[in-house]
Order: structure tokens, then sequence, then C-alpha cells
């Protein structure tokens, strides 16, 4: 009889609840960063393509469409899996700590 071999999956279940949780801190994170001088985001170590949208965000003045870029850079920082190390490097630093409230 044939059975049909499984796939382990490592990586962990995430509820799609904290899924969403998890999207929104970023997207407050890249809310934060667009108000940030320019000088200081580019020493944050980001990749120069989440740079460029981030600037492309910044120089939109209508509302609306800023907000869908910002989204957009929320995207590529969660696809890229940059959040986490940014979040662990600034956790002890009491003048960065502001950005991830």
């Amino acid at each position: 009889m044939y059975e049909p071999q499984v796939e382990e999956v490592n990586e962990e279940w995430v509820s799609k609840s904290q899924r969403k949780r998890d999207s929104k801190e970023i997207l407050k994170f890249v809310e934060t960063l667009a108000k940030l001088p320019k000088g200081e985001y580019r020493q944050l170590g980001l990749s120069d393509h989440i740079i460029e949208e981030l600037e492309n965000a910044i120089s939109i003045k209508s509302p609306i469409a800023r907000a869908r870029q910002l989204k957009y850079v929320a995207k590529i920082i969660r696809n890229d899996e940059v959040f986490p190390e940014l979040k662990q490097r600034f956790a002890n630093d009491k003048s960065k700590k502001k950005i991830f409230r």
C-alpha cells in the first residue's frame, strides 16, 4: 500500500493573530524610521533597497500613498527578516529604545 511521505516543516507554527501583531509592530517601526533625520536611519544598517524605498515614502506628500509605501517598506523588512536583528541590536541602547515603543 502506498503511504505518502510527509515532509517535516522546520518552521514554528505562528497564529494568524500573532502574524498580524508582528506586522503592526514592524509598520510602527517603519513609521518611526520615516520621522527620523536622514542620517540616523542610514546608520541602522538597512540594505540600500530598504533605504531607497523609505526615502521614496518620505518624499510622498499624499497621506494615502505615503501609508501604502510605508506598508511596502514594512513588507520588505518583514520578508528580509531584518527586524529581529534591529530589535535585538537596539534593545539595550536607551537612546534608540524609543523607536520600538
